[in-house]
């Protein structure tokens, strides 16, 4: 499977005529590097990056991605796969994961108003660390959502800015396992009464909180933090 998907990359590339991202992007686990405004179909640097929903669509088991700051916006759901790690705080200067600052660089998934979840994580084996998912809108809209099987780890992110009449405006998470660690989830609404999980919603899923902070989470019943699991 990864060499079918390498071999992909390298028809892709040489079609393109970058020889060298592609013979990095074949060797093996990588390194993929994003921008707002990206648009190499590698990203295999940051004097050359992609898009967030093309690396999400290139990225393969063991490869990262790396968001530079600055907001991420898009007509549809970023969708999340299997063995998907995506690490914002970066600046375009930085080659080092530890060099990170998610507070000082903030990376935005901005929903602009739209009535969609920011964040579908479809896959498993996810991860998704310092990162800002907010303002969405309407029925359907919210934060982050997983329905399946598998595991999710949310690490330094903050969950914010999101209205509508259902439950779960922030996360909602049904089956799977869910670790969040150092997340606020704050600022979330449900506007009809009887909706559930104004901040989370948890449903059947293993989630475990450790050092998170809920905060100004509004709805019309059972309370603003999970409800139902």
């Amino acid at each position: 499977m990864m060499m079918g998907i390498c071999n992909r990359r390298c028809a892709a590339g040489l079609a393109l005529g970058v020889a060298s991202a592609v013979l990095a992007a074949c060797a093996g686990a990588a390194t993929i590097h994003a921008t707002p405004g990206g648009t190499n179909p590698l990203g295999a640097s940051w004097a050359t990056p992609t898009s967030l929903t093309n690396a999400l669509a290139i990225c393969t088991a063991a490869d990262e991605i790396w968001l530079a700051e600055g907001t991420y916006t898009n007509s549809a759901t970023f969708t999340v796969g299997n063995d998907r790690a995506v690490y914002g705080g970066f600046t375009t200067s930085m080659s080092s994961r530890n060099e990170r600052d998610w507070n000082a660089h903030p990376t935005i998934l901005n929903g602009s108003g739209q009535n969609l979840r920011v964040v579908t994580v479809s896959g498993t084996n996810v991860t998704l660390d310092g990162l800002v998912i907010t303002n969405s809108s309407g029925a359907a809209a919210g934060g982050i959502a997983k329905s399946g099987a598998g595991a999710l780890t949310l690490a330094n992110c903050r969950i914010t800015g999101h209205s509508g009449t259902s439950g779960g405006k922030g996360c909602s998470f049904v089956a799977g396992s869910v670790l969040m660690t150092n997340c606020v989830v704050a600022g979330n609404t449900a506007t009809t009464y009887g909706q559930s999980g104004f901040g989370i919603y948890s449903v059947g899923a293993n989630l475990q909180l450790v050092d998170c902070l809920f905060s100004n989470n509004h709805g019309h019943a059972w309370g603003t933090r999970t409800a139902r699991g």
